[in-house]
């Protein structure tokens, strides 16, 4: 209802609106190779016959997207479009959140629209946001989980961290991604109670329960079932990622290249801008918020596979600082439009036509 009466969130409605079109029409749900350990795991939840061999990584971080999958497939009587109704509600989840986020920071609603077509159009959001994947399900509850931290910081009330620990809580049983909303959770407690111990204490056991107490016993249940862990998971990943990658630094330069694109330069002036104005262009508290998304996002770095998927979750801290920018060229917004526009343009065409037109490996001989 807030959405309908309040002209400038019904905008950021349409554009996220205009946005999921153009995936339908561009970049329609595909069947990847991950779509069949999917499949297999529901039909285990469904039948409860556990196949030999069966591998239970994706019950362990997956599972009430899987379970809300089938209970849609009741409602749809067809998979495919339940997993594309529950992705399409994840997508304008996320990007709304985010956009509520910079038009806080900001308070600006054409630069909290600007940087809303950043994410909502990245190359990683638009490539696996209806695919028949799980991965934009954990990004939406890290977004309010970031949301949610924000709101404890301007507003200091105990109740936003409260849902931001149920953010992480719900999410981390959507996808994993949820629990990086709790390293901004404990960074925002950290910045609001420095001078309390005791209340950090409290607030901290508080978040700690509610997003991780679930989600443990929960593992210690998966485990009783199925003898897997998240630790089987990891450990997988880390032995068989190395061998798809020559080097490691000239994948983390596609994949970041790839991931920001046309970005970057407004990144870069970003972090120009901050630099040289720091407390000029923001208060200090939200300067701190910024960081605290950066901080909150750099465990993708410790995941073996490097892809633009993994690495999405730096996205937000990107555009943020990216922001900076728009903010101080505010009255010439007009004179950035080619710029966004080419990266709008190149994100939707990566996988068609620009990561096989495009051939970097040449230049990056030497990292190898």
């Amino acid at each position: 209802m807030d959405i309908v009466r309040n002209k400038n969130m019904l905008a950021a409605a349409v554009l996220i609106v205009a946005v999921w079109a153009g995936i339908l029409i561009f970049h329609p749900p595909r069947v990847t190779q991950d779509t069949f350990t999917y499949f297999e795991s529901m039909e285990v939840l469904a039948t409860g016959e556990v196949p030999d061999g069966f591998t239970a990584n994706r019950i362990i971080t997956t599972y009430l997207g899987m379970r809300t999958v089938m209970a849609l497939e009741t409602v749809f009587g067809d998979v495919k479009i339940a997993w594309a109704v529950m992705n399409s509600i994840f997508f304008f989840a996320t990007s709304f959140f985010f956009y509520k986020i910079i038009a806080i920071l900001f308070g600006r609603h054409t630069i909290a629209m600007f940087g809303t077509v950043l994410v909502a159009t990245n190359y990683a959001l638009l490539a696996n946001a209806l695919d028949y994947v799980m991965d934009v399900g954990g990004w939406a509850f890290y977004l309010a989980a970031l949301y949610f931290s924000l709101r404890y910081m301007m507003m200091d009330n105990i109740r936003f961290v409260v849902y931001g620990a149920v953010a992480v809580g719900i999410g981390c049983f959507f996808k994993e991604y949820a629990f990086l909303g709790l390293i901004a959770l404990a960074c925002a407690i950290l910045y609001q109670r420095r001078q309390n111990i005791g209340a950090l204490v409290r607030e901290a056991a508080l978040v700690g329960g509610i997003s991780l107490v679930p989600i443990s016993l929960f593992y210690i249940w998966a485990y009783d079932q199925y003898g897997y862990s998240y630790l089987n998971w990891f450990s997988y990943a880390k032995e068989a990622m190395p061998a798809y990658y020559a080097s490691k630094p000239v994948e983390y330069i596609k994949v970041l290249g790839s991931l920001y694109t046309f970005g970057w330069f407004l990144f870069v002036g970003g972090v120009y801008l901050a630099m040289r104005y720091k407390t000029a262009f923001l208060e200090s508290r939200a300067l701190w918020y910024v960081a605290f998304v950066g901080i909150s996002a750099l465990p993708v770095f410790v995941w073996p596979a490097i892809t633009q998927r993994i690495f999405f979750p730096i996205v937000p801290f990107l555009v943020m600082v990216s922001c900076f920018v728009f903010l101080r060229y505010e009255l010439r917004l007009v004179y950035f439009l080619p710029l966004v526009a080419a990266y709008v343009a190149v994100s939707y065409a990566m996988d068609s036509y620009v990561l096989d037109a495009v051939n970097v490996d040449p230049l990056l001989n030497f990292l190898r």
